[in-house]
């Protein structure tokens, strides 16, 4: 019951799905991430993480989750969502309020706090970290969804891929600061590399530009 357009056209999937997406003002792009760790994914690259890069709106990197299990915005048992209090952070809380979610899932909120970097008052940070994990509960809360929070010390890309592993998440949400050119590739992209080193769905929320004006 879904009206839809196909577009069927040659060239770089990386290059094409982006340019699709802006070209029809996408809010969100579904996206297959192939499980391929040869010389060919090397060669290739990965069109799911080209888009994640790439896209000017939201992007749902989905994975196999067996063969009882069925593909959807909400069929995900146990979502992790992982805030740094940031304003790309807000946005992907309210994103996973907005769903219409079905009873019995389960929700969990991490912040992470990274110990090496420079910081002006630690007792001032743990504070704010506190307080973000408990912001995104109230937002999840307020959609009538129950969740759980933390926060963890480490690396934020690998303690938000152990956490995730060790609860058993079959969903990860993200925000995405939207970094390009030097500054990305100094800082690294943390939804980037949790979308491709996960073997559960991704969700990295990205609001289009034009929505942030």
């Amino acid at each position: 019951g879904i009206p839809a357009e196909v577009v069927v056209t040659r060239g770089d999937a990386r290059f094409l799905i982006p340019f699709f997406a802006r070209k029809w003002s996408s809010d969100l792009i579904f996206v297959r991430a192939h499980v391929r760790k040869d010389y060919a994914h090397w060669m290739l690259g990965s069109v799911a993480r080209a888009v994640v890069a790439a896209a000017p709106c939201t992007v749902q990197i989905v994975r196999d989750a067996g063969e009882d299990h069925d593909q959807s915005l909400d069929s995900a048992s146990r979502v992790l969502l992982a805030t740094d209090g940031s304003k790309t952070s807000t946005q992907a809380e309210r994103a996973v309020a907005a769903r219409p979610w079905p009873e019995g899932r389960e929700f969990k909120v991490i912040r992470v706090e990274e110990p090496w970097t420079v910081k002006s008052s630690k007792v001032r940070d743990e504070k704010e970290a506190q307080e973000a994990a408990s912001s995104a509960e109230q937002v999840l809360a307020s959609a009538g969804l129950k969740a759980t929070g933390m926060v963890l010390s480490g690396n934020t890309k690998q303690a938000i891929l152990q956490e995730a592993q060790k609860w058993a998440a079959d969903l990860i949400v993200v925000g995405s600061h939207g970094r390009r050119g030097f500054r990305r590739f100094l800082l690294g992209s943390v939804s980037e590399a949790v979308a491709m080193n996960t073997p559960c769905s991704v969700v990295v929320v990205r609001v289009p530009r034009k929505a942030e004006a």
